[in-house]
């Protein structure tokens, strides 16, 4: 049954997280899961290829897209459209898909988008409940009997996106965008955050379902019994941040489950969040983080950190 639109709690509760901390920072090495290997992001990567399969348009050579289904880890690379510009855009590169609604695009590599364009493509639609010849009444209770659970495991990304802002984000002076270039072999998109802050801050950023606004999210309902939230984790300057997802139970209250507070390094590590024996109907919060500018250790008052390879298992 569809879940109620609910206004996430996150500010609060992430204050009191912060609040509860005994003060004594957790290693990243204490929180990592440390028998899996990430690759260095200075790694060569693979050589793009000029067609067949693909994982980002960085697999693909030049005037190829990567265009692959929601939820698949891989796809096909194509041409791009004849309209399109040269240099490429989104705008028109989104045209390969069979419908634009729920579709996305991201260019991997700012000043090179005719090699690194990837497309996500939505599922073609069903017909709407009108065409079927059913009434609004009726189709209210048809939407609601086929919400069924999104099965495990899943990219966060095709289900979530990162705008609930939290703290000083709502000021503005914490960026989000795409990274310079995606890292070969992960899922999903990568995501950079900067921000200048004081030394009162607190800011993060939290994915929840797209059409959300600050005051009226929508959960998702997925199956039980996931194990974890999976991630990739870096950034300058050695930054603590917490990460974070937040669960609603069959009574509809919220639980923010998350590990220790983490020291990231400039390389990416793989980091888990325990969702073991947690009981949840559906998903407010698929994935998050927050950071105090008081538990910082820089004097520059500014951190960049980094988010890939997303994903509930």
């Amino acid at each position: 049954m569809k879940g109620p639109r609910q206004a996430l709690l996150l500010f609060g509760l992430y204050i009191a997280l912060f609040g509860c901390d005994n003060g004594n920072a957790q290693t990243e090495e204490q929180f990592a899961f440390t028998d899996m290997a990430v690759a260095n992001m200075t790694d060569a990567g693979s050589e793009p290829v000029q067609s067949g399969g693909c994982s980002f348009g960085t697999d693909c050579g030049e005037g190829l897209a990567c265009v692959k289904e929601r939820g698949a880890a891989s796809g096909q690379c194509q041409p791009f459209p004849d309209s399109c510009p040269m240099p490429p855009t989104c705008d028109c590169t989104i045209a390969l898909c069979p419908t634009l609604a729920g579709s996305s695009c991201s260019v991997g590599v700012m000043d090179d988008p005719a090699s690194s364009i990837t497309v996500t493509c939505a599922p073609v639609a069903a017909p709407s409940m009108q065409d079927a010849g059913i009434s609004s009444g009726d189709a209210e209770i048809v939407e609601e009997m086929e919400q069924v659970p999104v099965d495990l495991p899943f990219v966060l990304d095709d289900y979530f996106e990162p705008t609930y802002k939290v703290g000083d984000a709502l000021n503005g002076v914490i960026t989000a965008s795409g990274c310079p270039s995606e890292r070969p072999g992960v899922v999903g998109r990568c995501h950079k955050f900067y921000w200048r802050y004081h030394q009162t801050d607190v800011g993060g950023y939290a994915w929840v379902r797209p059409g959300g606004t600050q005051d009226d999210v929508e959960p998702l309902i997925v199956a039980p019994n996931a194990r974890r939230v999976a991630f990739s984790a870096w950034g300058e300057r050695r930054p603590y941040v917490l990460f974070n997802v937040i669960l609603l139970d069959e009574n509809g209250e919220q639980e923010v489950v998350g590990g220790d507070l983490v020291q990231l390094s400039g390389t990416p590590t793989e980091y888990a969040i325990d969702l073991t024996d947690k009981a949840y109907t559906s998903v407010l919060a698929g994935f998050g983080w927050v950071a105090s500018s008081e538990r910082q250790t820089t004097s520059l008052n500014s951190m960049m950190i980094y988010m890939d390879n997303i994903r509930w298992e």
